[in-house]
């Protein structure tokens, strides 16, 4: 039978914290669900353990990734299940997330309020108790550069009017661009029709490449304060280090400026060149990045020269 909303939770080495989020989705949420569990390849075993601990489970279905392509071909494999099996909305939901209200039925009203909104995000609750949902403008040149070190410390500091938008304590706040990748609906069909994820990005920069994909169709994001959730803030990225995170984080950033924003090709070189150099002062002292070195230059030269 069709749900509402399928709710996709991706995996990867986080066993407890993934059951940890699903517990709370069924505490809190009153309308029909189904939950989409995408284990991408855990080398840990707890895609094995998951689809153990949840097999005789109606409301869970736990989809089992042969590699490890990345969050935005892992979430695609659920989100494109959850459409075969007609849900209407998805939610996409980091493991490391717990809903604090019944979310995801605020943030579906709204989607079914308003056709001119393709992705909602709610208010998000830091580990210290602080608002870290980040609506944010499409990324360009200038405020990359501008939120890059060391010009984010030398020129200024926190959220900048130039990258973010503020929002309302209640309600609903629209506007163009995105929101934090951690917690989010789409409407089903929309999201099908800016052609999901894109692919090519494995981790990074995923809500800026979709608020260029909603520009296109003049789609809006927005904020509804009134849903609530805690973020525990990069579980599984954390276990991978430091430089898996910026090797990741950089590349990507240049793929998205490359492809959707468009920079001049002067510019994309700027960046490869600004990205290998500090990767070379990183390696000085990190091991984890020497070993990366010539896999993070490779990487910075093909997107400027193919992808």
């Amino acid at each position: 039978m069709p749900q509402s909303l399928g709710i996709i939770v991706l995996n990867y080495n986080t066993f407890e914290e993934t059951k940890k989020c699903i517990e709370s989705i069924r505490r809190y949420t009153m309308i029909d669900y189904h939950i989409y569990i995408v284990d991408n390849s855990s080398p840990d075993g707890s895609g094995a353990q998951l689809g153990k601990h949840y097999e005789n489970d109606k409301d869970v279905s736990v989809l089992c990734s042969k590699s490890n392509e990345g969050y935005s071909a892992g979430n695609n494999i659920g989100i494109k299940r959850a459409e075969i099996d007609g849900c209407r909305n998805i939610a996409i939901v980091n493991s490391d997330v717990e809903l604090l209200n019944d979310a995801f039925s605020i943030l579906v009203s709204s989607l079914d309020k308003d056709d001119s909104i393709l992705m909602i995000g709610p208010s998000i609750i830091d580990n210290l108790g602080n608002e870290a949902q980040i609506p944010r403008k499409k990324l360009a040149f200038k405020t990359f550069v501008l939120d890059r070190h060391p010009f984010c410390d030398i020129l200024r500091r926190g959220k900048s009017e130039d990258r973010y938008y503020s929002f309302s304590e209640s309600g609903v706040t629209k506007f163009d661009g995105s929101v934090s990748g951690c917690c989010f609906l789409v409407k089903a069909r929309d999201f099908k029709n800016i052609g999901y994820f894109d692919e090519k990005v494995f981790l990074y920069s995923e809500e800026d490449i979709l608020a260029y994909k909603m520009s296109v169709i003049s789609k809006k994001a927005a904020v509804n304060a009134d849903a609530k959730v805690w973020h525990k803030a990069n579980i599984s990225t954390n276990k991978e280090g430091n430089a898996f995170v910026q090797f990741h984080r950089w590349t990507s950033v240049l793929y998205m400026l490359k492809n959707y924003a468009h920079i001049s090709k002067r510019r994309q070189i700027l960046i490869v060149l600004w990205n290998i150099v500090t990767w070379d002062a990183l390696s000085i002292m990190s091991k984890s990045h020497r070993k990366m070195r010539k896999e993070f230059r490779e990487k910075n030269w093909n997107i400027l020269l193919r992808e």
